[in-house]
């Protein structure tokens, strides 16, 4: 059995680097996360098990409810609104800004567009915190739906989460040009998201023309709450690929791997570097 890795697997910068910012911190003691740092469950349990308090359920505003004035707070590499920082300023809590910088810079490009008196049509997951935080910069931004909103301003920018796909973007970007003709588009899907994207398409398209597509199969390793994982997994089935979207090796215990002759993996950006380790190490006791 042949078992290959994509070039980009595991922890992408962003994620690394928040990681690095919450490892680096003195104390856990009074922490409060603002919903999980990034979309893996086993990311969130390690840092349950450091003291570090994780709250979720609610908009990242309400959550501010429940911490103590005083406290450290820390911000997901999701970012969160110019509102929830002021709240935090407010409770004068500490805090730790692990927000990736490439979110920073998608967020700061809708600020610069409404500055020059654009309404902004945002595509996005409803309730992800990328949409609460772009949401949360203006009323002029206004989360895509099927049924658009009526919006008599000409200067319209489409924005989107920076973990959507291309086959999502461009669909959804025909749609509302329907509408908005003249409504421009502003590119926010993140650089590591779309290099991962265009690497598995490519390898789809050319397990479909092999003479033996059948025989191999393609595993996308991440956590179902990870958007970018997701529409990995999506790209597989879109190709009719032979796949399977996993978060651990216990999952892969009763699968029928003795099928298939090459093994394909691939993760999303928030998916443990020890985790791909442990699957590949367990694929060559196969």
């Amino acid at each position: 059995m042949n078992i290959i890795k994509m070039n980009k697997i595991g922890f992408c910068y962003g994620v690394s680097r928040a990681l690095d910012i919450v490892e680096n911190q003195k104390t856990y003691q009074n922490t409060y996360l603002l919903g999980d740092l990034v979309h893996n469950k086993k990311v969130s349990k390690d840092l349950k098990n450091r003291g570090i308090i994780v709250l979720n359920g609610k908009s990242r505003i309400e959550l501010l409810n429940e911490i103590p004035n005083n406290s450290q707070v820390i911000i997901t590499a999701h970012g969160v609104s110019d509102e929830v920082i002021k709240k935090c300023k407010e409770k004068n809590l500490t805090i730790i800004d692990a927000t990736c910088p490439f979110v920073t810079k998608s967020y700061n490009s809708v600020k610069e567009y409404i500055n020059q008196n654009y309404d902004i049509i945002f595509i996005g997951k409803e309730n992800h915190p990328e949409t609460e935080a772009c949401l949360g910069i203006s009323p002029n931004v206004h989360l895509y739906k099927k049924d658009l909103p009526i919006i008599l301003n000409s200067k319209i920018l489409i924005a989107y989460q920076t973990t959507m796909s291309h086959y999502d973007i461009e669909q959804t970007i025909q749609e509302i040009k329907k509408q908005y003709p003249n409504a421009i588009v502003s590119k926010m899907i993140c650089h590591q998201t779309e290099i991962r994207q265009n690497e598995l398409i490519n390898l789809c398209i050319n397990l479909k023309k092999s003479s033996s597509p059948s025989k191999n199969l393609i595993i996308v390793i991440g956590d179902k709450l990870s958007n970018n994982s997701n529409k990995l997994f999506e790209t597989t089935i879109r190709y009719n690929i032979p796949s399977i979207f996993i978060n651990s090796v216990k999952e892969l215990e009763s699968y029928p791997l003795s099928n298939f002759s090459t093994i394909y993996l691939c993760s999303g950006t928030s998916s443990p570097n020890y985790l791909v380790s442990e699957i590949e190490n367990y694929l060559k006791t196969k």
